[in-house]
């Protein structure tokens, strides 16, 4: 079950989600939260994805221009990490969408399952399609968090992407 925005208490001690805009706080839209746009890497080098052990390629940050915008190439992949961060309780988990300007403009946004129990910012996979690119700004709201209630028998999440950490450029053992 989704659980709405006026159901779940913002405040600094006790909120799922830390660093919302003002907006978010006192005037959601929907079913869930806008996020925002922190930053953008470029992957460079190989991943693996092995049985005990995974490896992912290092990422490097990219600048925006001098008014916060980034430019992005086309046919290019991205990690775009997000200014708010989660502090997930055991009784939800969140599921992400794009805004629909990314699709409308030929950006597929890729995001997986927020478990219970993450805390610390989100990264996301993000492809441009359109040859002509695309411009993104610092702070751009660019993806809907919705919440769900989880019943018993879920586990905390205990791997190691917690506190936000953005690549593994080093081969190691998966937990």
């Amino acid at each position: 079950m989704i659980i709405p925005p006026k159901a779940i208490s913002t405040r600094k001690w006790s909120s799922p989600i830390l660093n919302l805009s003002e907006r978010e706080l006192f005037d959601p839209e929907g079913v869930g939260f806008d996020l925002r746009l922190s930053g953008i890497h470029t992957l460079q080098g190989k991943g693996s994805l092995l049985i005990e052990t995974r490896q992912t390629p290092k990422a490097i940050p990219i600048d925006p221009d001098s008014d916060g915008v980034f430019t992005l190439e086309p046919k290019r992949w991205y990690l775009a990490t997000t200014m708010e961060k989660m502090n997930l309780p055991a009784h939800m988990a969140g599921m992400i969408f794009p805004r629909s300007t990314l699709f409308r403009s030929g950006v597929e946004l890729h995001t997986s399952i927020t478990p219970p129990g993450y805390e610390g910012p989100l990264t996301f996979g993000l492809t441009v399609s359109n040859p002509e690119g695309f411009r993104i700004a610092l702070g751009a709201r660019f993806c809907h968090l919705v919440l769900m209630q989880v019943k018993k028998g879920s586990t905390q999440y205990r791997g190691q992407w917690n506190q936000g950490r953005i690549d593994s450029p080093n081969e190691e053992r998966q937990v």
